[in-house]
């Protein structure tokens, strides 16, 4: 089942990225379904990283979890969301995009 519904979303820069700062951020959080998206140097979207997606990163390489698909919304959308989670089977939650601008998320 796919669903629409907002989540709470926050902004980390991608050089403050660590371990601790992650686990942190979702231990202390009442609920596990807010999302970090990421921004490069430049503020420029890099992707993002949910509770659920901690599981594709590794203490050495924290990079693994920061999820870099998009979807945009269009006559397409719905066959990419599906690649994307037959591709990150642990996601939940998945940002999606009109061009650039975030619009909304999907609940898997």
């Amino acid at each position: 089942m796919i669903r629409l519904c907002d989540r709470k979303v926050y902004q980390i820069n991608l050089n403050e990225i660590t371990y601790d700062v992650l686990l942190d951020f979702f231990c202390k959080k009442e609920e596990l379904s807010d999302i970090l998206m990421v921004v490069d140097e430049g503020g420029k979207a890099a992707g993002f990283i949910s509770y659920e997606s901690l599981a594709y990163g590794t203490e050495d390489c924290l990079k693994g979890c920061i999820i870099k698909d998009t979807v945009s919304a269009g006559m397409d959308m719905w066959k990419n969301t599906r690649q994307i989670f037959q591709k990150f089977p642990n996601l939940k939650y998945l940002p999606v995009y009109d061009k650039d601008t975030p619009l909304y998320n999907y609940y898997k």
